[in-house]
């Protein structure tokens, strides 16, 4: 098994076409291919990030004053 990793930029049309030149040092015939497609992890973050953003806002358990928010989840672990 060999692993060969190369960057490319996804067009708007989501079609790419692949041509790699492999080693010689990899046999000819026939061979299972994977594709991984991996985004950009930075980009990934700040999009669950800004998904989160705002979400508690309305939530039950932080409605209170926050000092006695705070003081409460601090208890709850003693």
């Amino acid at each position: 098994m060999e692993t060969i990793r190369q960057t490319w930029t996804i067009p708007k049309s989501r079609q790419i076409h692949i041509n790699v030149r492999l080693p010689d040092y990899i046999p000819t015939g026939e061979a299972e291919v994977v594709m991984i497609i991996m985004s950009d992890k930075k980009n990934n973050n700040k999009q669950a990030l800004m998904k989160l953003a705002g979400c508690l806002k309305d939530s039950e358990t932080f409605r209170d004053d926050p000092v006695s928010v705070q003081k409460a989840l601090r208890d709850e672990w003693e």
